[in-house]
């Protein structure tokens, strides 16, 4: 996958939405997502560029921070566990770079295409 699929496809399962709006020509279609807020029964549609996944470990805490603390499909032991196959080693799990933790995060759910 590409850094723009990764980014993109972590977006979508972190909640983030394509607003539809039509890019210019060469402009990064990365631009046009957007994300549900509730506000006091308000239901705002911002659009925001995406936060940069794969270059940035401040960027997947957000993904990090969803994980369940038990030992499900969808938990952090599962987690834990694909990003060791994807480092090689349990001491890579430490170490390892944003751009492994979002492959393994899309691995975890099924998004990762090789």
């Amino acid at each position: 996958m590409t850094t723009q699929e990764i980014r993109i496809a972590v977006a979508e399962l972190c909640g983030w939405r394509q607003t539809g709006a039509q890019c210019e020509p060469g402009q990064n279609e990365v631009k046009h997502f957007s994300r549900n807020y509730g506000i006091a029964r308000e239901q705002r549609l911002l659009e925001y560029e995406l936060p940069n996944y794969p270059e940035s470990l401040d960027a997947c805490r957000e993904f990090e921070g969803t994980l369940r603390d038990d030992n499900s499909l969808t938990g952090k032991v599962a987690y834990c566990n694909i990003l060791m196959r994807v480092c090689g080693t349990y001491q890579g799990c430490v170490t390892s770079t944003a751009l492994q933790r979002c492959e393994a995060y899309l691995k975890m759910n099924n998004k990762w295409k090789d």
